[in-house]
């Protein structure tokens, strides 16, 4: 028995001992293990990247959407019934939303759901899928879109952007703002109301120069919305004219 006894000790200790077999493939096992760890930690390095770039371009292909539908759903509705005339902007604080209000209701939202249903709806269209909530998240209602305003004076002549800068009130008719003028941009939220967050920029061409003002979300690249209707994403620095036409 005492020499039974022995032999297991010396055989586990042998287990244990750094030439033995089992330490070898335990130390084989660890290195294999240390190595595949390595291997994906390289993969997932460079997944990240494009991983985060196919997102951004997602998000920017569902602005573009939106802001189509916004075009052909409300804008090209409202101007035919209202004699070629774009929404004007309201001055008055709590209604700092009146003109995406005009466009939402008939048009973008046909039904009269409840209060909470209709800012989901009106959310839907007028927030872009990569705007950043910071301060802002409590809010029902979100417009992360702004309309663009030329320094022109009111004359008869044909003009940029969807409304004057100094007579936000006046609306404009859309057959007399120069076709490649841009009407809408994608912008950061500034303000919030009762319940609404809203980009409020008043965006003229020295605005898009600015990356502050939070348009280039999508990989320093925004969306913009011409007055013929077409939509695009430009790189920053995006320079227009004083009409908001690209040179």
């Amino acid at each position: 028995m005492q020499r039974i006894n022995s032999r297991l000790r010396t055989a586990g200790c042998n287990i244990f001992h750094m030439h033995s077999p089992v330490w070898r493939q335990l130390f084989f096992s660890m290195l294999e293990l240390l190595i595949v760890i390595a291997i994906l930690a390289i993969l997932v390095s460079l997944l990240l990247p494009a991983l985060r770039k196919a997102r951004e371009q997602a998000q920017m292909i569902s602005c573009c959407n939106q802001q189509r539908s916004i075009l052909q759903g409300g804008i090209m509705m409202y101007v035919n019934d209202y004699n070629d005339r774009l929404p004007a902007y309201d001055e008055s604080a709590e209604n700092h939303v009146s003109w995406s209000d005009k466009l939402s209701y008939p048009y973008l939202v046909t039904s009269k759901p409840g209060t909470a249903a209709r800012n989901r709806l009106f959310t839907n269209f007028w927030k872009c899928p990569a705007t950043v909530l910071d301060g802002f998240a409590g809010n029902d209602r979100i417009r992360s879109y702004e309309i663009t305003a030329t320094w022109n004076d009111k004359g008869g002549h044909l003009s940029g952007g969807w409304t004057f800068w100094m007579e936000r009130m006046i609306a404009k008719r859309i057959t007399r703002i120069y076709p490649n003028s841009v009407l809408m941009a994608d912008c950061g939220l500034t303000n919030a109301y009762s319940g609404y967050a809203y980009a409020v920029q008043y965006l003229d061409s020295a605005g898009f120069k600015n990356l502050s003002y939070g348009i280039y979300r999508h990989g320093l690249k925004g969306v913009f919305l011409f007055a013929d209707g077409h939509i695009v994403s430009l790189r920053y620095p995006v320079n227009l004219s004083t009409n908001l036409t690209l040179p």
